[in-house]
């Protein structure tokens, strides 16, 4: 497997369930096993429909969010379709979307406010402040997370975007496609999804 790919897709992954609470305590920038700390092992909150504590009103369920239809309409891609859960793959998300081939796309995770204003703290997570996309949101990861991989101007590829409306919140990851630093879905096809989601929270 190219490292580059690996790395990027390790990042993806870290970034969305860490934001969505699994728990692990992991961390790529201290761990001398890379890919130890990009595949924490699954628990009930990483895998629960249901954001985790945070939230107040009544969540709504990751498959009512986002469907197959929405992701391949926003990225252009066909053929794209559900995979379970297995992060040991990379498809760390409550909703997993690949290509016939296996080849993970977009990572979907919810999770209460009470997370997202945690993890946003976490500077290395958070490269923009975006405005006028539900009550707060931003991508990621920053420039300077060492697990980040540089794209040709020299800025880390934005491979995550993190939104909330009212309680209810959730972070989205794309992908690098095998060989490249080409992303599957851009920052704005995230934010496309994003508004979208938002529109059914």
């Amino acid at each position: 497997m190219n490292s580059r790919w690996f790395l990027l897709t390790a990042l993806a992954l870290f970034l969305v369930v860490t934001m969505s609470g699994c728990g692990s305590s992991a961390s790529p920038a201290s761990s001398a096993s890379p890919t130890k700390a990009a595949v924490p092992q699954p628990t009930a909150a990483s895998q629960s429909s249901k954001p985790v504590s945070g939230s107040s009103q009544a969540a709504s369920a990751p498959d009512k969010l986002l469907t197959v239809a929405d992701v391949e309409k926003v990225s252009g891609l066909s053929g794209i379709k559900l995979v379970p859960y297995d992060p040991s793959k990379g498809a760390g998300g409550q909703l997993n979307f690949a290509l016939q081939d296996g080849s993970l796309v977009l990572i979907m995770s919810t999770m209460g406010s009470s997370m997202y204003d945690q993890s946003k703290k976490q500077k290395s997570f958070v490269k923009e402040q975006v405005s006028g996309i539900g009550d707060d949101a931003f991508s990621g990861p920053a420039d300077d997370n060492t697990w980040a991989i540089k794209g040709s101007d020299g800025h880390a590829l934005q491979v995550a975007f993190n939104f909330r409306k009212g309680t209810q919140a959730a972070s989205l990851g794309t992908f690098v496609k095998p060989e490249t630093t080409q992303l599957f879905l851009s920052q704005d096809q995230l934010r496309e999804l994003a508004k979208l989601m938002l529109s059914r929270m």
